[in-house]
């Protein structure tokens, strides 16, 4: 028994071509045919589509605001250190340091002095010596008091950094800066060179 091949005239094929082709004009007839159902089909799809993406957390929620005097701060990256006393490069790490840490005093953009832990300052000789007044209201974290041995605690750790092999820190900065205690809120800085 011989299988007979089915011939089938060209005109009857199915061309994917001709399914794009006509493709424009079929959708237009099913809605023509069908207005109201394809209209309430699209409401419902659009509809689901939106309900959907804000069901999802791809938008951020907003939190309500409490009343316990609780500050949350966010980051977008790793955070380094919370040790102040080494150099970062990373601008998390000083953001952190920003709303953690107080400097003993601030520069303007102007080059002028402003107050921080020190809320003011004597100079003895201009560019080389000075007596910071610290200011007796700031507490740790803890409630302890802030004072003149905590101030040069941190300058003396900091000098003792340099070098050390745990990576950039500000005590290179330090050398020949001589920190003395005056009174429990009063430190003598005198720097080597101006």
């Amino acid at each position: 028994m011989a299988i007979i091949p089915k011939i089938v005239n060209p005109e009857d094929r199915f061309y994917i071509r001709d399914f794009f082709w006509n493709y424009p004009q079929k959708v237009l007839k099913v809605y023509k045919t069908n207005r109201i159902l394809t209209v309430l089909f699209l409401v419902f799809f659009t509809s689901l589509i939106a309900w959907i993406i804000l069901k999802t957390d791809s938008f951020v929620k907003s939190f309500a605001p409490q009343n316990d005097n609780t500050l949350v701060e966010a980051t977008v990256g790793r955070l380094g250190t919370l040790n102040p006393l080494f150099a970062s490069q990373n601008n998390i790490d000083r953001d952190i340091d920003e709303l953690i840490y107080q400097r003993l005093i601030y520069i303007d953009q102007s080059g002028s002095p402003l107050p921080g832990i020190a809320e003011s300052w004597e100079t003895i000789t201009p560019g080389k010596h000075y007596i910071f007044h610290i200011n007796q209201q700031l507490r740790w974290s803890d409630g302890e008091e802030l004072t003149a041995d905590d101030v040069i605690f941190t300058f003396d750790e900091a000098a003792s950094l340099d070098g050390s092999g745990l990576g950039d820190s500000i005590g290179s900065n330090l050398k020949g800066i001589k920190v003395e205690k005056v009174d429990d809120y009063s430190v003598d800085i005198a720097l080597s060179e101006v």
